[in-house]
């Protein structure tokens, strides 16, 4: 599944390893982090996030399934890994 997580360094509800730590583990994905924002990039830098967004749906394939296939993903009783604990 794409995705871009964005982050930020001054974030202090979401601290940047957890960030990281999540980047590390989404195969694929393309993280983004804003320097000198908190915990609000959309709104402390509007131009900035505005213009990831768009990049993200311009040069992302779209994942092509049917919703079947993904509810069944979602719902399936598989073991998961234990989460890491990251030190703050």
């Amino acid at each position: 599944m794409p995705t871009r997580p964005a982050c930020a360094t001054d974030d202090t509800v979401i601290p940047l390893a957890h960030s990281l730590a999540a980047h590390d583990r989404l195969p694929s994905s393309r993280l983004e982090v804003f320097e000198r924002t908190g915990h609000f990039p959309h709104s402390e830098r509007p131009a900035g996030f505005t213009e990831v967004l768009l990049d993200f749906l311009h040069t992302t394939r779209p994942v092509l399934g049917d919703t079947d296939t993904f509810r069944r993903r979602l719902v399936a009783e598989r073991p998961r890994p234990t989460p890491a604990i990251v030190p703050v």
